[in-house]
């Protein structure tokens, strides 16, 4: 095949032309030199097959600068993947497998960076994504897909960051979503949709960040969630939540992304659920139970929970502690509904640390257990020495 090749090549050009002899000796080079390779097995699995496989050239030494080509296998034998090398570098073309012996991934290599077009599969014959890379990162229009081979997601890349229009579809071909809310553009919109195509939400944004009115919607088209967003893109102003008949689900007022004023919660029948108050960097959050006694008082710090107390439901106190970074800390104590103490155990970052003792009607204690990092170390109880 190669001879006819060659000679096709050259007969269209004069035997004694110098293009006629190079291509000749070009050609039956690649041929020859393509095959002179060593290939040895540098890595094995325990059981003795090979795991990596490097070719060198026919002369010259063998180190990493002299590498041709490099195959890796896993361990049930088949080829996981095939690179071509030059001067210690990746470069030409490169192939990834499955476990099964299914195409991963395929496309090329230039001094050490993927260029050019690549293509990532499910599986042989259908498609995950697709697209361009430009010394290492994507660049130009990308393609992603379902494993049934639905389009998935389609959009441009710009030196490896999303840019202009990208649209999601859902695995029925209904669009999901549309954004140009990228730090590439400088102006933008996101909107999002149901299944049954009615809208979900909507916003504008600049750089990426969204800004101005905030809008969210039912299935139904009815609207549950309305806010504005500052120039930074936080919370700011007035956001309030509804219920899909029309009720008031919560009211808030924001500033600079964090609670300023009031915060208003109810349930649907207009019964106060939550009520809060802020103001600078401090505030304090009620939640009630349903027959309007208290539940629950929590305490912040700018956003942080940094205390709690809960109620039972005749308004005796139940829990109480410190929270550091909104995880427990230190000594947390829970009482029964008379009033008195049943359990007292200390945390560190979330997780139990040190004693948990527990306690009978009386007062006494019934059973210590001391943990570390969250595991127990070491229990007693009561009877047991």
């Amino acid at each position: 095949m190669a001879s006819r090749l060659i000679g096709t090549r050259a007969s269209r050009l004069s035997p004694g032309s110098f293009a006629a002899r190079f291509i000749l000796w070009s050609s039956v080079s690649a041929a020859l030199f393509s095959g002179c390779r060593r290939w040895e097995v540098s890595e094995t699995f325990p059981q003795g097959n090979p795991k990596v496989e490097k070719a060198y050239g026919r002369f010259g030494a063998r180190d990493s600068l002299h590498v041709k080509a490099v195959k890796t296998y896993f361990f049930n034998g088949r080829p996981e993947s095939e690179t071509e090398y030059r001067r210690g570098e990746k470069h030409g073309d490169a192939k990834e497998y499955w476990h099964n012996g299914q195409i991963k991934s395929e496309g090329e290599y230039r001094r050490g960076l993927r260029n050019g077009p690549w293509k990532f599969y499910w599986n042989r014959y259908q498609l995950s994504s697709q697209g361009e890379y430009v010394d290492g990162v994507k660049e130009g229009w990308w393609t992603e897909y379902y494993e049934n081979g639905d389009l998935r997601k389609s959009g441009l890349f710009h030196r490896g960051d999303e840019t202009g229009t990208w649209v999601s579809y859902g695995h029925q071909g209904a669009r999901e979503w549309s954004s140009s809310c990228f730090a590439g553009n400088d102006t933008g919109s996101y909107r999002g949709y149901h299944e049954n195509g009615q809208g979900s939400e909507k916003y504008a944004c600049r750089r990426g960040k969204p800004v101005g009115l905030y809008e969210k919607w039912d299935e139904d088209g009815d609207l549950i969630q309305r806010g504005f967003y500052d120039r930074a893109g936080r919370r700011d102003s007035l956001w309030e939540e509804f219920y899909p008949e029309g009720g008031l689900a919560s009211r808030a007022s924001y500033r600079a992304g964090h609670y300023e004023d009031s915060l208003w919660r109810w349930t649907p029948e207009g019964k106060i659920r939550e009520r809060g108050f802020f103001q600078e960097d401090s505030g304090e959050l009620k939640a009630y139970h349903p027959d309007g006694k208290i539940h629950s008082i929590r305490i912040f710090r700018g956003d942080s929970l940094v205390a709690m107390t809960t109620y039972h439901p005749g308004g005796e106190t139940a829990n109480a502690g410190a929270y550091v970074g909104g995880l427990r800390e230190g000594s947390w104590k829970r009482w029964d509904t008379l009033g008195l103490l049943r359990e007292e155990s200390n945390y560190h970052r979330g997780v139990l640390e040190g004693w948990q003792v527990f306690y009978d009607s009386l007062g006494n204690p019934t059973q210590r257990l001391r943990y570390e990092h969250g595991y127990p170390a070491e229990g007693r109880f009561r009877g047991i020495p």
